[in-house]
């Protein structure tokens, strides 16, 4: 009966210690799981969008005065944006330069008004804009770039929210609550709680170890009970 003490005082303590995650690994798992991962990424919010024809009989050269101003140049792309055909061209740190490609001039930044009629193009929902703005970072919740972008947030239950290029009017990213309950239990669900691989690599293991223990623990509390030394 002394072995069977012990067992069932083992058995209490791991499952104090490692219940709690065991159950948010259960909870955040089945969020994951029931929640179908397209909605949770927004993709529902955004219209199909077919590439418009580009015409290379009006495309121009980049000024080399331009090129010279950018330089160093890591890549140049010709892409279409809403319509348009836009020479985009990532710098040195990062930085990226729009260029219209019809008339080589530098692209300025999109205002409100722009910004407003490329939602009407890609939005695929009813609810109405309840504001938009023009954010001087990028928001930690998609990324936290030292960049502008332009924020517009719709009225419906889950606060949908599309973000814009600044320059560019590009969209760049969407977000609903749906996806911010997902980013959080998926910090609780990796034990990411203090930012660091290092120490969640020690979490893992140990509350990977207690809930081993919890289930051997249990095993043999099953063991006796079914031997009948347990009342």
């Amino acid at each position: 009966m002394k072995r069977v003490f012990w067992f069932r005082r083992l058995h209490k303590w791991l499952a104090l210690v490692a219940g709690i995650q065991v159950s948010i690994w259960a909870f955040s798992g089945l969020y994951m799981t029931v929640v179908d991962l397209d909605i949770i990424h927004g993709d529902h919010l955004v219209k199909k969008q077919e590439s418009l024809p580009i015409d290379p009989l009006l495309l121009v050269t980049i000024s080399p005065v331009l090129m010279e101003s950018i330089i160093p140049v890591q890549s140049i792309e010709l892409k279409n944006y809403f319509g348009s055909a836009v020479y985009e061209i990532r710098a040195h740190k990062k930085n990226r330069v729009i260029v219209d490609a019809y008339t080589g001039e530098l692209k300025t930044e999109v205002n409100e008004q722009q910004v407003r009629g490329n939602v009407a193009m890609v939005y695929a929902g009813t609810a109405e804009i309840i504001s938009i703005e023009k954010l001087r970072l990028y928001p930690g919740e998609i990324g936290g770039k030292k960049l502008p972008v332009w924020r517009v947030v719709f009225g419906d239950s889950v606060a949908s929210t599309l973000y814009f290029h600044h320059i560019s009017g590009k969209l760049i990213s969407k977000r609903t609550h749906l996806w911010r309950v997902f980013d959080k239990l998926w910090t609780l669900h990796i034990m990411d709680y203090f930012r660091s691989k290092g120490h969640q690599g020690y979490l893992f293991r140990f509350f990977s170890i207690s809930s081993l223990l919890l289930a051997i623990f249990g095993s043999g509390l099953l063991f006796y009970r079914l031997r009948g030394e347990v009342k």
